[in-house]
């Protein structure tokens, strides 16, 4: 190596430590005045609306953050995050150079924090602003793509912004509450790791514990991405739900049993698409015990489709399907039973026979007009032990827990009985008037 290349590596060398050495003293500098810079740089921010404050914050020189007590007031005067405490790595560059950009955070760690979160109609999140950089051109031609023919609020820009967001969440005994139009669900105990990319993905790992608001429950699962590199945010994630309370939907009918669900999540982050599969130990309904309940759901629009049901029933099984709107709360139910004993569903009755049943459930939401109603057939039986009996069929319907049988006919050797005044309450049945047919007598009454 020759004299004038070592000069040149020597000179070299010796500017590379300087600006080590300025770096590092302008980092200290930066990290012994944290709060005074935080304090600055969020008076001048403008993407977060409202009041953000923090009661002290410490600094080292490799960009590790941490604070206590932060906070974020909306315009309205409402707490928006609270976080006792909180750690962020961010980019020590940016701060030197006063250029505090949405890329500046890598990443952020809450504990204990409790957020609340309200989405506009588009699915946007209120308080935040994301598009105050734009370029009038800019704006106009997001806007453009925002309001596109067929998908006026579902592009992907207009949910995550016109600026980059890139780095990793850590959320840590979190409670979080959402608004979203009529819908409001309370989550305690977040634990959550979130990678947020905005020119590829958001990945999840998601788990809670107890859960209410519109839906009450023991805890959730979510694992998965949405994809943003798509016109629209795709959604690509696996879902556990566990304990929920259908009863929390206001299903007008009450049923209290939990049900465990396990399901995927695709379409479009605005209009997603739930499959999956649900399963309850037991079932109670009026008139009906289910147990080891199954099914397949897929929950679209609002609407809630549950098929390949599946159920265990006074000793016989139980197949069906149904649909359950969460806004109205209207609900459709089709079953069929097969081999039910009437001496389970009838401890009092007396009557001994399996029965084959055609059961509807259709209600607008509340108790009281609730119908329930549908056809059987049994084979053979006896009731009291006394009167045997080919069959029995008839019709039956139960409206305000007045359950109700008509046209029923027992075939038997002695003819055939039939009778309109039969009826079931609190499990036991009672009979009206029984008549016979037979070629002689035609309507003759034979036990009242």
């Amino acid at each position: 190596m020759s004299k004038k290349q070592k000069l040149i590596l020597g000179i070299s060398a010796g500017f590379a430590v300087i600006l080590m050495a300025v770096y590092f003293v302008v980092c200290n500098i930066a990290s012994k005045h944290a709060l005074e810079i935080f304090r600055r740089e969020v008076e001048k921010q403008k993407v977060l609306e409202g009041i953000v404050s923090v009661e002290d914050i410490q600094a080292n020189l490799f960009g590790e953050v941490s604070f206590v007590k932060l906070q974020w007031v909306n315009p309205e005067g409402t707490v928006v995050a609270n976080i006792p405490e909180g750690n962020f790595k961010v980019k020590p560059l940016d701060i030197i150079l006063k250029k505090i950009r949405t890329t500046t955070i890598e990443e952020l760690s809450l504990t204990n924090a409790t957020v609340n979160i309200a989405f506009e109609d588009d699915m946007t999140i209120k308080y935040v602003n994301r598009d105050i950089y734009a370029k009038p051109e800019q704006k106009a031609f997001l806007t453009n793509i925002a309001y596109a023919v067929n998908k006026p609020d579902l592009s992907t820009t207009k949910i995550i912004g016109t600026k980059e967001f890139k780095g990793k969440l850590e959320l840590i005994n979190t409670n979080i509450s959402a608004t979203y139009k009529t819908r409001r669900f309370i989550i305690s105990d977040v634990n959550a790791k979130l990678n947020l990319d905005t020119k590829k993905s958001l990945d999840f790992l998601f788990t809670t514990g107890e859960f209410g608001g519109t839906l009450v429950g023991e805890g959730i699962g979510i694992t998965g991405s949405i994809n943003l590199t798509k016109e629209t945010p795709e959604c690509d994630l696996g879902l556990v739900i566990k304990g929920v309370n259908p009863q929390s939907l206001g299903a007008g009918v009450n049923i209290n049993e939990l049900v465990d669900a396990n399901a995927m999540i695709t379409g479009p982050i605005s209009a997603p698409i739930i499959t999956g599969t649900l399963a309850l130990p037991t079932l109670k309904i009026p008139g009906l015990f289910f147990k080891e309940v199954t099914g397949d759901f897929i929950y679209e629009a609002g609407i809630i489709a549950a098929t390949n049901i599946k159920a265990n029933v006074y000793g016989g099984n139980v197949e069906g399907k149904g649909d359950f709107n969460i806004d109205n709360k209207h609900y459709n139910l089709d079953i069929l039973g097969h081999e039910l004993k009437a001496s389970e569903a009838l401890e009092k009755g007396g009557l001994r026979c399996k029965v084959e049943l055609d059961l509807k459930i259709r209600s607008e939401g509340r108790p009281d007009n609730t119908l329930t109603y549908g056809t059987f057939i049994s084979g053979k039986g006896d009731y009291l032990k006394i009167i045997q009996f080919d069959s029995i069929q008839g019709e039956f319907s139960n409206l305000n827990k007045n359950l109700q049988f008509t046209n029923v006919v027992i075939e038997a050797k002695i003819g055939r009985i039939y009778t309109d005044g039969f009826s079931i309450n609190n499990g036991k049945l009672h009979l009206g008037k029984v008549y016979l047919d037979d070629e002689a007598i035609k309507r003759r009454e034979i036990y009242r």
